[in-house]
């Protein structure tokens, strides 16, 4: 292990094989284009150039089964980088992919020896950074999933900060109110995103009242789960009755989206297209509702048939110990006596509602081939991780 006055060392020493890991990574790749997502953001990238980044136009000159504009901010980035770097404006990208990796990155080692100030902790937080596929794999990619993490991160990072910081609230809640606002146009899988900062903020207030309490967090997190399984059901199915009947939803807006989801669930996809995953057509509500609720662990998975031995086995030695530790960390919220101090109570509970809402709602949505749209949750989970085991190692020195 290390002494605390030697953390900067240790951080950067981690920072700098993380760079070269991934980038030595990006480099073996090449920039690589075969998502097939990319050849449409360049073709509204060029719409973009063409009416010179005016947003309204940029709507209605695009058509998607989600409304373009919810892209708008990604595909500005795209736009500008094929005005400056022209056919290799994809170079460019991964380049800034790169640079939010490890800005990020260095913002969860600086978190994790916040909360923690253990090197272990740290250590752990490195080394399941270099063995996070979900992360490394879309470096060489021209697509906004490594950006759109970095914004979700920074977000989540920003509003569990409120609780230790609360100098500057209003212009730091002004701040965040900024960012999201950024998100919500810069891909569609913002919603989770928008009710973690609706929920966790004004709780914030609530725990400046009431964490020194051990009685009063326990009384919460029952009521919370209480309320979580009261309105789960109810959303799921309500969910369920418009797959199955998307003609029925009321309202213009998203009905091409609700459409386009719907078709999913009528073929009893899960995983989309991996054909082991998938149920038969679905013939009622309730067969409906077990799509939705099979997806919500299909999020989870750490393996499909179809990745290779080696991409299977970085997922068993990453997800094994994150997945081991974080269910450890969650059951603590739990703890009437003897559990986390009411900061690192608030933590975990931070990083569970985190991700549990992008899980909930990729169950009712779509989740990719590549597992994707699991990127956000990758540092947040890594975070509940690391504070699984800073109770693990506070549990054993309490007995020692």
């Amino acid at each position: 292990m290390f002494k605390p006055k030697q953390y900067p060392k240790v951080r950067n020493f981690y920072i700098l094989l993380l760079f070269l890991t991934w980038f030595a990574y990006a480099y073996s790749k090449g920039v690589l284009m075969s998502a097939l997502d990319i050849a449409r953001y360049l073709e509204w990238a060029d719409v973009l150039i063409k009416y010179n980044f005016n947003v309204f136009q940029f709507s209605q000159n695009t058509n998607f089964s989600v409304p373009p504009i919810f892209y708008y901010n990604w595909v500005t980035i795209v736009a500008f980088n094929k005005l400056l770097l022209g056919g290799s404006w994809g170079v460019g990208v991964v380049a800034v992919n790169l640079v939010a990796g490890i800005s990020v990155a260095a913002l969860l080692f600086q978190t994790v020896w916040n909360i923690t100030g253990k090197p272990a902790c740290i250590i752990f937080a490195g080394l399941f950074l270099i063995f996070a596929h979900d992360i490394f794999l879309w470096i060489p990619f021209p697509l906004s999933d490594i950006l759109f993490c970095s914004i979700c991160f920074i977000i989540f990072i920003l509003i569990t900060s409120l609780y230790q910081q609360p100098a500057n609230l209003l212009k730091r809640v002004a701040g965040i109110i900024a960012l999201i606002c950024y998100a919500l146009f810069f891909r569609p899988s913002w919603p989770p995103l928008l009710i973690f900062a609706i929920l966790s903020i004004p709780m914030i207030f609530f725990f400046r009242l009431k964490t020194a309490d051990s009685i009063e967090r326990h009384n919460f997190i029952i009521k919370c789960s209480v309320l979580a399984c009261t309105f789960i059901p109810v959303i799921i199915f309500s969910h369920s009755y418009f797959m199955q009947h998307p003609d029925t939803w009321p309202f213009p807006f998203l009905s091409k989206t609700l459409a386009f989801v719907a078709l999913d669930y009528q073929q009893g996809v899960v995983i989309w297209e991996h054909f082991e995953t998938y149920h038969s057509p679905p013939g009622n509500i309730l067969e409906y509702a077990l799509i939705s609720l099979h997806k919500f662990f299909a999020y989870f998975y750490i393996s499909v048939n179809s990745f290779s031995f080696i991409h299977s086995l970085i997922n068993y030695v990453f997800f094994l110990p994150v997945y081991g530790l974080s269910i450890w960390a969650v059951i603590q919220l739990f703890k009437k006596e003897n559990g986390p101090s009411p900061s690192n109570w608030w933590n975990i509970f931070s990083c569970t509602l985190f991700i549990f809402l992008f899980a909930f709602f990729h169950s009712l949505e779509q989740i990719d081939y590549d597992f994707r749209y699991r990127l956000p949750c990758v540092l947040p989970l890594i975070l509940l991780a690391a504070l699984g085991l800073n109770e693990l190692i506070n549990g054993f020195s309490k007995k020692a």
